[in-house]
C-alpha cells in the first residue's frame, strides 16, 4: 500500500510483481521447511529464522527504493 496498492490486485509494474512473487515463494519455502523440521533441531530452526529475517530486510530495502523513486 505504501508505494502502489494496485499490486495487491494484479496491477502495478510487472517487474515489481515478478520480484514480489519470487520473494513470496522464497518465504513460503522457508516456512514449509520450518514446519517439517523436528522441534529439537534448533540449529536448523535458527538458520530458517535467519533466512526469513534476511528476506524481510530485502523487502524493506526494496520498499525504500520504490518510495525514493516515486518521490522523484
Amino acid at each position: 500500500d505504501v508505494v502502489d496498492s494496485s499490486i495487491k490486485y494484479g496491477g502495478g509494474d510487472p517487474e515489481n510483481q515478478q520480484w514480489l512473487l519470487l520473494i513470496s515463494d522464497s518465504i513460503a519455502g522457508w516456512e514449509e521447511l520450518e514446519t517439517r523440521l523436528h522441534p529439537d533441531d534448533q540449529a536448523f530452526h535458527k538458520i530458517v529464522a535467519r533466512e526469513k529475517r534476511n528476506l524481510v530486510e530485502i523487502i524493506q530495502k526494496k520498499i525504500s527504493t520504490l518510495e525514493s523513486n516515486r518521490k522523484r
